[in-house]
């Protein structure tokens, strides 16, 4: 049996058109009966269109809805949210893709969804369907709407306001029991595991809709309300409940800010780069690996990719968005997400596999691959969150408020590519800088790699061995610190982090005070105290301190040299405390730290080998690991190297004391 068994017109293209599915009034036991009917996109009836995840067909016992008299197979998610959405007295039209879209044509579906940012404009709202109940979705919508009546809505709240609501919700979490199951099972576990959230299709369908109604099972509510209610709770649940007996997972719920954020971006009319929305949705699922890019063209109404199910492979669609960055953003940022050592798809080395699913990772699973490549933070922020993106764009355009203000990296993000692509030959040739090649390597930082709380220890103590052996015991000529300092203080601000939780490390702490004084004892008597310059400026003290932070605080800003000096401060109670830099390593999770023969350190992706060369791409942001074997050039991945992060690389070129070159990436 055809799953789209219906007799479908042909579209016209001039003027556009699209169909609309009309279902009529009806109750419990009637079938669904609806009929489907052709409008020009400009001239069309009042409609809703329908946000869903398509789900599976029942193909033993299959889901019938009699569409204009005839019998039409739908997957089962499909058919329970026309139940829930069919009205008794009136009929209800509505744009459903699955059935206003004759899926067993290609060139229709392609044209289709090139359309589906005016359809989804033009909708007089858009229906969110996240399913049917479950054991406490009820009294998760009584929660969420009786906060949200309590607030008075929350979209136009100041900070502080906010920040109000999220500490009395902190209270309440600590304090309340029954409060506290109802957000650990319903929000987390019932509303934040549901596919709805991790479907790329679902970001331009909420994001193009001026209004935005949230449908589960006979339960409703307004997507604004519901969106801020669950980040105010999900901000006073990380501080509620971070401990290991009620950590939490947020599931696809992280999506919601990032949609939030859309909406209002679109709405202040901001021209969204394509590469930047495809890169903060890496973590987002489609059925067909080509809508990963697709689904997001709404969003961007000046890209020139066209939707070609027809004859464009995935392979082909992946390696063009990297050509449209070189050409028309003339950036070269969107490489630097590449990490995969290889790809089913056959990708070459600088076309990111997004197909990828994007989950990090810290426990020993990783640790027991062959070849571990868990996910760590984007150097580049605006690829972070989508709270990130909208403060770079507020950073870049008028008119738009801005919470944070951070500087953002430019290895060379202020020149254009030098790049060029052949297609046929699947080659990136990009000129740029050589800086140097890897010559010693640590392990790579993941959380779980102790038995313990602080999961950093045999991590940092290998890191600082690589720096002595480098450096010998270097000393900062202005305080007498020396390396070993470093580590005693990651330490000393790891204890009292913890001391302030509910996490017993009391013997732990022991343990690895003792193990530390036989360490920097042993250390002390095999190497010689030295006064050595870091080879950019400056102490290497300092370096390598904001090399394990990649030079960025808890609040993405660049470390101020006040924030710096509270780092050896004994108060870890004081408002530029580190505690929660250490306690995070947000950037150094899931990285290895080198050195280069030449005597830069960094931060580089944890399939990076000795041996390997680093190098700063024309046109890209932060610095990229190269590998070169038997003549093939293939890219590993983005780096942070110290004292190269800010134009440095390109401005030794123009002194003539460095030199560019030209690569062939395969």
């Amino acid at each position: 049996m055809s799953k789209y068994n219906h007799d479908y017109d042909i579209l016209r293209h001039d003027p556009l058109e699209f169909r609309l599915v009309t279902i009529h009034a009806g109750a419990l036991p009637s079938p669904i009966t609806a009929s489907l009917s052709t409008h020009p996109l400009k001239d069309a009836p009042p409609y809703e269109a329908l946000s869903y995840v398509w789900g599976p067909f029942d193909e033993k016992d299959p889901d019938l809805i009699l569409l204009n008299d005839y019998g039409f197979v739908v997957t089962t998610n499909l058919s329970r949210a026309m139940y829930s959405l069919r009205k008794e007295d009136t009929d209800r039209i509505l744009w459903i893709d699955a059935i206003s879209i004759d899926q067993d044509d290609l060139d229709e579906r392609s044209s289709q969804v090139q359309l589906m940012r005016d359809i989804y404009r033009a909708a007089s709202g858009t229906v969110v369907w996240l399913g049917e109940e479950l054991l406490y979705t009820d009294r998760t919508f009584d929660l969420l709407k009786s906060l949200s009546a309590g607030w008075g809505g929350s979209s136009d709240a100041s900070h502080e306001v906010v920040q109000q609501r999220v500490s009395e919700l902190h209270r309440v979490l600590l304090t309340d029991e029954k409060f506290r199951k109802v957000v650990q099972r319903g929000v987390y576990g019932d509303m934040g595991q549901r596919d709805f959230w991790t479907r790329i299709w679902v970001v331009q369908e909420v994001a193009l809709s001026s209004n935005v109604t949230i449908v589960c099972g006979s339960n409703e509510m307004d997507w604004q309300e519901f969106s801020d209610t669950i980040w105010n709770l999900d901000e006073a649940s990380n501080m509620a409940m971070a401990t290991p007996e009620n950590e939490l997972d947020i599931g696809g719920l992280s999506n919601i800010d990032t949609f939030s954020i859309m909406r209002e971006l679109l709405r202040d009319a901001v021209n969204l780069r394509l590469s930047d929305i495809v890169a903060l949705l890496r973590r987002s699922r489609s059925t067909d690996p080509r809508d990963m890019i697709y689904g997001l063209l709404g969003l961007v109404p000046r890209c020139s990719i066209r939707v070609d199910y027809s004859n464009a492979s995935t392979k082909y669609v992946y390696l063009d968005l990297v050509h449209r960055c070189i050409v028309e953003e003339e950036s070269l940022d969107i490489v630097t997400l590449c990490r995969k050592t290889s790809s089913n798809l056959e990708l070459p080395s600088w076309v990111p596999d997004w197909t990828d699913p994007w989950v990090l990772g810290y426990g020993e699973d990783y640790k027991a691959m062959t070849n571990p490549d868990p996910p760590s933070y984007p150097l580049i922020l605006k690829y972070g969150s989508g709270a990130l993106l909208k403060n770079f764009i507020s950073n870049t355009s008028s008119g738009l408020d801005s919470t944070l203000q951070f500087e953002a990296w430019s290895a060379d993000a202020s020149s254009a590519p030098r790049a060029s692509i052949d297609k046929t030959l699947s080659t990136l040739t990009a000129g740029g800088v050589p800086i140097g090649s890897i010559s010693q390597l640590g392990d790579w930082t993941f959380r779980g790699d102790d038995e313990g709380e602080i999961f950093f220890f045999d991590i940092m103590s290998s890191w600082e061995n690589l720096m002595i052996q480098r450096f010998d015991m270097c000393q900062d000529t202005n305080s007498g610190r020396t390396i070993l300092d470093v580590f005693d203080r990651l330490l000393d601000i790891m204890i009292g982090h913890l001391g302030d939780s509910a996490v017993d490390i009391v013997k732990e702490k022991e343990d690895k005070i003792q193990r530390r004084l036989v360490q920097k004892r042993d250390r002390k008597a095999r190497y010689q105290e030295t006064f050595a310059t870091y080879v950019a400026g400056g102490s290497i003290v300092e370096a390598f301190i904001r090399t394990v932070v990649v030079d960025t605080d808890a609040s993405f800003q660049r470390l101020s040299p006040a924030k710096y000096e509270a780092f050896w401060d004994a108060d870890v109670t004081g408002s530029l405390a580190w505690g929660l830099e250490i306690y995070a390593l947000t950037f150094a999770t899931n990285r290895r730290f080198f050195i280069t023969g030449n005597g830069y350190i960094g931060l580089a992706p944890i399939r990076a080998n000795i041996g390997d060369k680093l190098c700063v791409l024309y046109g890209c942001s932060v610095p990229l690991v190269l590998r070169e074997e038997h003549g093939v050039v293939g890219l590993v991945g983005e780096a942070y190297v110290h004292g190269l992060m800010r134009g440095e690389a390109v401005a030794l070129v123009q002194k003539g004391t460095w030199k560019g070159r030209q690569w062939v990436f395969r």
